[in-house]
């Protein structure tokens, strides 16, 4: 099975030990995604980051100049 976490609790699955592995990306700033099951055991995990590219501020900026962007 894939699915979110609320799936796999709701379906009451073993971690089989990906708790600390979990903390471990949280404590990146990664955020896990996806999970995956197998016979009825979560065995795997996907991960993503959503990192500041080095063009990121000049982006921005140019989008203000151009009226595009706004802060709330």
């Amino acid at each position: 099975m894939v699915g979110n976490v609320r799936m796999m609790n709701a379906l009451r699955l073993p971690m089989d030990g990906l708790e600390e592995i979990v903390e471990r990306l949280q404590a990146e700033a990664k955020t896990v995604e996806c999970w995956f099951s197998v016979d009825n055991i979560v065995s795997g995990i996907v991960a993503v980051a959503d990192t500041v590219k080095d063009g990121s501020r000049t982006a921005i900026e140019d989008l203000h100049h151009m009226g595009l962007y706004k802060w709330p």
